[in-house]
Protein backbone atom coordinates (compact mmCIF):
# COMPACT_ATOMS: atom_id res chain seq x y z
CA UNK A 1 0.00 0.00 0.00
CA UNK A 2 1.42 3.33 -1.03
CA UNK A 3 3.52 1.74 -3.79
CA UNK A 4 1.17 -0.57 -5.72
CA UNK A 5 -2.12 -0.05 -3.88
CA UNK A 6 -3.70 3.34 -3.25
CA UNK A 7 -4.32 3.01 0.48
CA UNK A 8 -4.60 6.75 1.07
CA UNK A 9 -7.14 7.19 -1.73
CA UNK A 10 -9.34 4.62 -0.01
CA UNK A 11 -8.89 6.32 3.37
CA UNK A 12 -9.82 9.72 1.91
CA UNK A 13 -12.95 8.30 0.26
CA UNK A 14 -13.98 6.58 3.50
CA UNK A 15 -13.40 9.71 5.59
CA UNK A 16 -15.47 11.78 3.14
CA UNK A 17 -18.31 9.23 3.23
CA UNK A 18 -18.33 9.10 7.03
CA UNK A 19 -17.62 12.72 7.97
CA UNK A 20 -18.07 14.80 4.79
CA UNK A 21 -14.51 16.12 5.32
CA UNK A 22 -12.37 16.00 2.22
CA UNK A 23 -8.66 15.21 1.96
CA UNK A 24 -6.26 14.69 -0.92
CA UNK A 25 -2.83 13.04 -1.18
CA UNK A 26 -0.99 16.32 -0.66
CA UNK A 27 -2.68 16.75 2.73
CA UNK A 28 -0.85 13.86 4.37
CA UNK A 29 2.79 14.75 4.84
CA UNK A 30 3.45 12.60 7.92
CA UNK A 31 3.62 8.82 7.44
CA UNK A 32 1.91 8.15 10.79
CA UNK A 33 -0.82 10.82 10.22
CA UNK A 34 0.46 13.05 13.04
CA UNK A 35 -0.39 16.09 10.91
CA UNK A 36 -3.98 14.98 10.40
CA UNK A 37 -6.95 16.20 12.48
CA UNK A 38 -8.68 12.87 11.75
CA UNK A 39 -5.71 10.70 12.80
CA UNK A 40 -7.83 8.40 15.00
CA UNK A 41 -10.26 7.78 12.13
CA UNK A 42 -7.39 7.16 9.67
CA UNK A 43 -5.91 4.57 12.04
CA UNK A 44 -9.32 2.98 12.58
CA UNK A 45 -9.82 2.61 8.82
CA UNK A 46 -6.33 1.09 8.54
CA UNK A 47 -7.37 -1.72 10.87
CA UNK A 48 -10.89 -2.36 9.56
CA UNK A 49 -11.86 -5.61 7.94
CA UNK A 50 -12.13 -5.14 4.18
CA UNK A 51 -9.85 -2.12 3.89
CA UNK A 52 -7.01 -3.88 2.05
CA UNK A 53 -9.33 -5.80 -0.22
CA UNK A 54 -10.88 -2.68 -1.72
CA UNK A 55 -7.91 -0.50 -2.62
CA UNK A 56 -7.36 1.00 -6.03
CA UNK A 57 -4.20 0.33 -8.02
CA UNK A 58 -1.63 3.11 -8.25
CA UNK A 59 -1.39 4.36 -11.80
CA UNK A 60 1.02 2.37 -13.94
CA UNK A 61 1.74 -0.30 -11.31
CA UNK A 62 0.30 -3.27 -13.23
CA UNK A 63 2.16 -2.51 -16.43
CA UNK A 64 5.43 -1.70 -14.65
CA UNK A 65 5.36 -4.82 -12.48
CA UNK A 66 4.72 -6.93 -15.60
CA UNK A 67 7.73 -5.33 -17.30
CA UNK A 68 9.95 -5.86 -14.25
CA UNK A 69 8.90 -9.51 -14.02
CA UNK A 70 10.22 -10.04 -17.57
CA UNK A 71 13.77 -9.39 -16.31
CA UNK A 72 13.74 -9.89 -12.53
CA UNK A 73 12.25 -12.02 -9.78
CA UNK A 74 9.68 -9.65 -8.29
CA UNK A 75 8.38 -10.37 -4.80
CA UNK A 76 5.94 -8.11 -3.00
CA UNK A 77 6.76 -7.31 0.62
CA UNK A 78 4.15 -5.54 2.69
CA UNK A 79 3.72 -4.83 6.39
CA UNK A 80 0.30 -5.49 7.90
CA UNK A 81 -1.03 -3.01 10.46
CA UNK A 82 -0.46 -4.13 14.01
CA UNK A 83 -4.13 -4.42 14.95
CA UNK A 84 -5.63 -5.85 11.77
CA UNK A 85 -6.63 -9.50 11.85
CA UNK A 86 -7.51 -9.65 8.14
CA UNK A 87 -4.88 -7.50 6.37
CA UNK A 88 -2.59 -10.35 5.29
CA UNK A 89 -5.36 -12.36 3.63
CA UNK A 90 -6.88 -9.24 2.08
CA UNK A 91 -3.53 -8.11 0.67
CA UNK A 92 -3.01 -11.51 -0.95
CA UNK A 93 -6.54 -11.49 -2.38
CA UNK A 94 -5.95 -8.00 -3.76
CA UNK A 95 -2.66 -9.08 -5.38
CA UNK A 96 -4.35 -12.12 -6.95
CA UNK A 97 -7.15 -9.98 -8.37
CA UNK A 98 -5.08 -7.09 -9.73
CA UNK A 99 -1.87 -8.96 -10.62
CA UNK A 100 -1.94 -12.77 -10.39
CA UNK A 101 -2.05 -15.75 -8.03
CA UNK A 102 1.70 -16.35 -8.23
CA UNK A 103 2.56 -12.84 -7.03
CA UNK A 104 -0.02 -13.21 -4.25
CA UNK A 105 1.34 -16.58 -3.10
CA UNK A 106 4.96 -15.43 -3.13
CA UNK A 107 4.25 -12.17 -1.29
CA UNK A 108 6.00 -11.67 2.02
CA UNK A 109 3.68 -10.07 4.55
CA UNK A 110 5.72 -9.12 7.60
CA UNK A 111 6.11 -6.25 10.05
CA UNK A 112 9.90 -6.66 9.90
CA UNK A 113 10.91 -6.10 6.28
CA UNK A 114 14.60 -5.74 7.03
CA UNK A 115 14.90 -9.50 7.62
CA UNK A 116 13.99 -10.25 4.01
CA UNK A 117 16.81 -10.73 1.51
CA UNK A 118 16.62 -9.19 -1.97
CA UNK A 119 18.42 -6.56 -3.99
CA UNK A 120 16.00 -3.62 -3.98
CA UNK A 121 12.95 -2.73 -1.91
CA UNK A 122 10.61 -0.10 -3.35
CA UNK A 123 9.11 1.56 -0.28
CA UNK A 124 6.94 4.56 0.60
CA UNK A 125 7.78 4.51 4.32
CA UNK A 126 10.36 7.24 5.02
CA UNK A 127 11.37 5.47 8.24
CA UNK A 128 12.80 2.53 6.32
CA UNK A 129 15.68 0.61 7.90
CA UNK A 130 18.80 1.78 6.11
CA UNK A 131 20.93 -1.08 7.50
CA UNK A 132 19.07 -3.88 5.75
CA UNK A 133 20.47 -6.39 3.25
CA UNK A 134 18.85 -4.61 0.30
CA UNK A 135 18.95 -1.21 -1.35
CA UNK A 136 15.98 0.96 -0.42
CA UNK A 137 14.23 2.92 -3.17
CA UNK A 138 11.70 5.50 -2.04
CA UNK A 139 8.44 5.56 -4.01
CA UNK A 140 7.52 9.26 -4.03
CA UNK A 141 4.57 10.21 -1.86
CA UNK A 142 3.72 13.45 -0.02
CA UNK A 143 4.74 11.88 3.31
CA UNK A 144 8.29 10.95 2.25
CA UNK A 145 9.47 14.01 0.35
CA UNK A 146 11.87 15.02 3.13
CA UNK A 147 13.98 11.89 2.51
CA UNK A 148 17.11 13.09 0.77
CA UNK A 149 19.62 10.31 1.43
CA UNK A 150 18.00 7.60 -0.72
CA UNK A 151 17.19 7.23 -4.41
CA UNK A 152 13.62 8.15 -5.33
CA UNK A 153 11.23 6.66 -7.85
CA UNK A 154 8.74 9.30 -9.06
CA UNK A 155 5.99 6.90 -10.10
CA UNK A 156 5.82 3.65 -12.02
CA UNK A 157 6.92 5.36 -15.24
CA UNK A 158 10.33 5.77 -13.56
CA UNK A 159 11.61 2.19 -14.01
CA UNK A 160 15.08 3.41 -14.99
CA UNK A 161 15.84 4.01 -11.30
CA UNK A 162 14.97 0.39 -10.48
CA UNK A 163 17.06 -0.96 -13.35
CA UNK A 164 20.03 1.17 -12.30
CA UNK A 165 19.89 -0.15 -8.73
CA UNK A 166 19.63 -3.73 -9.99
CA UNK A 167 22.98 -3.50 -11.81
Amino acid sequence: DGVMADFMGHVYETVKAETDRQYCHADTVDYWFNDCPDKALFLDIMNRQGTYRHLGVISGAREAIARLREDYDVVVCSAPPQHSKTAEDEKREWLAEYFDAELAEQAIITRDKHLAIWRVLIEDNPHINRDANWRPLIFDQAWNRDVNDLPVMYGWHDLGVVRKLMQ
